[in-house]
């Protein structure tokens, strides 16, 4: 098998087609996002690699798995971290029985949702559906986003300074600068390309640097959205200009101001039944930070009554409409995705003119100043979104979804299977061909549970209006259930599972751990663990694990995959002959930190000496 021996020129080429595609996962991962989610090109190869010998056929599979389904028929798929799905609806598309599991419920939905896709695709009539109960919330609502035949994309809103640069837009194909003078408060554009980054405004005179940081602070006489959060701008789509973008400062315009008035004290009581349902404590460890930083204690605290009622507006609406539990799965999905853009836990970044989604750096920051926007923005009708991340861009994501995998073909009566539970206590199937350990790190994020608050919030609304029978586990439960952070009680957690595993493999079997520490004594644990399991390590592939760019980036951008298979001949010196694939493949990346990740490497190989000889 390939897997095995994989050449630099294959392992350069999943590289290739990880950069193709970049921050934009393929549309079959997009229904949900999740925390790093990893390339599919990494799980097409482990996938092929295992059941292919041929290298040519290697391309045609990163392209087109579903090429692997007369060579994957019988085959058994494991994945005990399963997180948002992508190896397990990979592994399904590919013709593999799947097996999956996780301790968060709502990855455990999301994964569902992702192979269900893979084996029957969407409900019948879905998008029309999805669309009339979009349709139906936004009419019901409309007086909460509408002003002057105009729909609110964003709402600007501050808990104190306000930046000088407050957005972006296209006027007759030209870029220009979105702006707002921290002394008169007016809003006006100017060029793009403004060097010098200062600006003086038309209106006083007031000459300014431009700026994303806070620059001027609002005084009291600007309205409030919700407690401690003020509105000073307003992002307007104009039907009748083909939904043109237009920004007005909200105390500029008496009338404005004052139908905002009104129509917050209208969400406030459309949202007190959200309030009732997530009115619980935030117990999490992120919730200590939303408590220090920004007085959030309670669940519906994460998001302004205009979102809350939008929210209850639309499972109400999905209730009524909705005529299967799957259908109102992937209706609860929509609502879920949309609320990390739709909560005052995203931050506003003025050059893309978009939010960026809150825990996008797994924590939960909370910024100075944000948007409120508009979970129902899109033009009605149809499924194109007028604000980032709405509704209606989860359900078009949906559709887009459901029709890649169309187009390549369903695999139909499929053996798949998602569990919530922690892998330890979880029953694996008698045989296991290929299992995938992607476990989380013991010294970055130390509680996933805490980067699902605002989906836990969205959906436990959706779940209790829509009445689905089976309710979600608190948070701080899910928490307690994570593989334990501390590496000694990480390494008895995380044996006891490869254990498990490697009861069920054969010789032909393998295990590949996903994995990448810039120390050895982090390398450690998750090393031990697979010797205690009795697994040898084969082969390592250095292939890459985020994206070019800057934003919400780790300093490590690769990730190691370390295939490993039962340790039957048990000879120290087997460890000698592991099959290495780095140099060659990190060559030329320009975006990342070559010496860190060769340092990690180093550690690797450390660790691996350390354990096993």
């Amino acid at each position: 098998m390939i897997l095995d021996k994989a050449d630099p020129e294959i392992v350069a080429l999943i590289v290739e087609e990880a950069l193709k595609e970049k921050g934009r996962r393929l549309p079959i991962h997009s229904i949900h996002r999740w925390w790093s989610r990893r390339f599919a090109a990494i799980y097409r190869f482990i996938l092929a690699g295992y059941l292919l010998s041929e290298r040519s056929a290697i391309k045609q599979a990163l392209e087109n798995p579903s090429l692997l389904r007369r060579f994957a028929r019988g085959k058994t798929f494991v994945e005990p971290f399963a997180g948002g799905g992508t190896g397990l609806t990979e592994a399904a598309f590919a013709g593999w029985k799947v097996y999956g599991m996780d301790v968060n419920p709502l990855a455990v939905r999301i994964s569902e949702a992702s192979v269900k896709l893979v084996t029957s695709g969407l409900p019948k009539d879905y998008e029309q559906l999805a669309t009339k109960v979009l349709d139906e919330a936004f009419e019901e609502t409309r007086f909460l986003w509408m002003f002057e035949d105009k729909l609110v994309s964003y709402f600007f809103i501050s808990r104190g300074d306000v930046p000088t640069w407050i957005s972006n837009i296209n006027i007759r194909n030209k870029q220009y600068m979105v702006l707002m003078c921290p002394r008169c408060f007016k809003i006006f554009t100017t060029n793009w390309n403004n060097t010098q980054k200062v600006s003086t405004c038309p209106f006083c005179k007031d000459r300014f640097k431009i700026s994303m940081k806070g620059k001027a602070k609002l005084n009291d006489s600007y309205p409030e959205t919700t407690q401690g959060w003020k509105v000073y701008a307003v992002e307007l789509r104009d039907p009748s200009n083909e939904w043109r973008k237009l920004y007005i400062n909200i105390k500029e315009n008496k009338a404005l101001l004052t139908w905002f008035k009104k129509s917050t004290e209208s969400a406030v009581k459309i949202a007190k039944e959200a309030k009732d349902i997530l009115e619980e404590e935030i117990k999490v460890l992120e919730g200590k930070r939303l408590l220090r930083e920004a007085d959030i204690r309670y669940y519906y605290q994460l998001f302004t009554p205009r979102q809350l009622a939008s929210f209850t507006v639309f499972s109400h609406k999905a209730k009524e409409f909705a005529k299967s539990s799957q259908e109102l799965t992937f209706l609860s999905l929509a609502i879920s995705e949309t609320t990390k853009t739709s909560c005052i836990a995203t931050k506003w970044h003025p050059p893309i003119s978009e939010p960026v989604p809150a825990a996008a750096m797994k924590t939960y920051w909370v910024p100075e100043y944000t948007v409120e926007t508009n979970p129902l923005a899109h033009i009605p009708g149809t499924l194109r979104p007028l604000a980032r991340n709405t509704i209606a861009s989860a359900i078009r994501a949906q559709k887009n979804a459901d029709r890649y995998i169309s187009e390549r073909g369903i695999t139909h009566d499929l053996n798949a299977k998602v569990i919530n539970n922690r892998a330890e206590l979880a029953r694996f199937p008698p045989r296991i061909d290929l299992a995938v350990i992607d476990p989380p790190y013991m010294d970055s994020v130390k509680s996933y549970a805490s980067l699902s608050l605002v989906h836990y919030a969205g959906i436990k609304l959706f779940d209790y209006i829509a009445k689905v029978k089976i309710p979600l586990a608190k948070l701080e439960i899910v928490e307690k259930r994570e593989l334990p952070r501390d590496p000694e009680k990480y390494e008895t957690s995380l044996s006891r599972i490869l254990e498990k595993i490697s009861y069920h493999i054969n010789f032909k079997s393998r295990v590949v751990l996903m994995y990448n520490r810039l120390e050895s004594k982090d390398w450690i644990p998750p090393l031990r663990a697979a010797k205690n399991a009795g697994l040898l390590p084969i082969a390592i592939y250095w292939v890459l694990g985020e994206s070019p760019g800057k934003l919400a980036r780790s300093a490590l951008r690769g990730i190691f995959l370390i295939v490993m298979r039962s340790n039957t001949i048990k000879k120290r010196s087997e460890i000698v002959k592991v099959h290495k694939v780095f140099e060659k493949v990190i060559d030329g990346l320009s975006f990342i930190d070559v010496d860190k990740e060769r340092q990690a490497f180093g550690s690797l190989l450390e660790a691996l000496n350390e354990v096993y000889l």
